[in-house]
């Protein structure tokens, strides 16, 4: 099953390529969804383990952890 959840999420981030080369997105969006993918895909990781309610707590918490990570990011390290 974890496997399958990668490969999943692996899809997902695939899928939002497009939108940065067609829609005008510039790389500090780009930072932001990929840092907000990877932390709520490691805390849904995390709290699958102990159940569905408690995934999708901890992939929430990822996910804020990701926005203020990526904007972190962007301020220091972004021209």
């Amino acid at each position: 099953m974890e496997a399958r959840t990668s490969v999943i999420s692996c899809c997902f981030l695939l899928n939002f390529l497009p939108l940065f080369f067609y829609s005008g997105m510039n790389m500090k969006t780009v930072i932001i969804l990929l840092c907000v993918s990877l932390f709520s895909w490691i805390g849904w990781w995390i709290g699958a383990r102990f159940g569905l309610m408690a995934a999708y707590l901890l992939s929430f918490i990822g996910s804020l952890i990701g926005v203020y990570g990526g904007v972190r990011i962007n301020r220091e390290y972004m021209p």
